[in-house]
């Protein structure tokens, strides 16, 4: 018929979809395809949904352009300080100051 399922095929592969693969005792069990199906994700993998790395990058841009260290804004791994202080009085040095 093609490769497309007819009204019956498609209401069988509906119906062993729901009981073999619905609910969360049966989450991760693999599907078979057969007949010419092929497999599309239809979700972001993890990798694609990182959401907080994406916001630190923005936060370090915008920190970038307006004088800031990163690490008085809490965005980890731009640690460029001995300590909260020197990052502290850094700012206050190159960024407030001047613009007083």
């Amino acid at each position: 018929a093609g490769d497309r399922l007819s009204d019956e095929q498609f209401d069988r592969l509906k119906t062993e979809l729901a009981a073999a693969h619905s609910g969360q005792a049966n989450a991760g069990r693999p599907l078979l395809l057969e007949g010419g199906l092929d497999w599309r994700a239809m979700s972001l993998t993890p990798a694609e949904m990182d959401f907080t790395e994406g916001k630190h990058a923005a936060a370090r841009e915008i920190a970038l352009a307006f004088g800031p260290p990163p690490q008085l804004l809490g965005i980890p791994g731009d640690n460029t300080y001995a300590n909260y202080r020197e990052a502290n009085a850094a700012f206050w040095r190159g960024t407030v100051v001047p613009l007083a």
